[in-house]
């Protein structure tokens, strides 16, 4: 999984935390954005997710 994190602008936001919660298991894995906003999940188990991005100054966001 990977994506890039930015704010309503369109601006790249590096160094947020960025956590996906495997849904059958709750099981957290936790990875950052880099200088250019791009976060990386290089392997994880399959299922679905639910990805929590948390960055102060900015709204937690929580997509499924």
């Amino acid at each position: 999984m990977s994506g890039t994190v930015s704010d309503p602008n369109g601006a790249v936001i590096p160094n947020v935390k960025v956590i996906a919660t495997h849904d059958p298991t709750q099981r957290a894995y936790e990875s950052a954005t880099t200088e250019v906003g791009v976060y990386v999940f290089p392997t994880l188990p399959a299922g679905p997710y639910t990805l929590t991005v948390e960055q102060p100054g900015f709204k937690k966001s929580v997509q499924t």
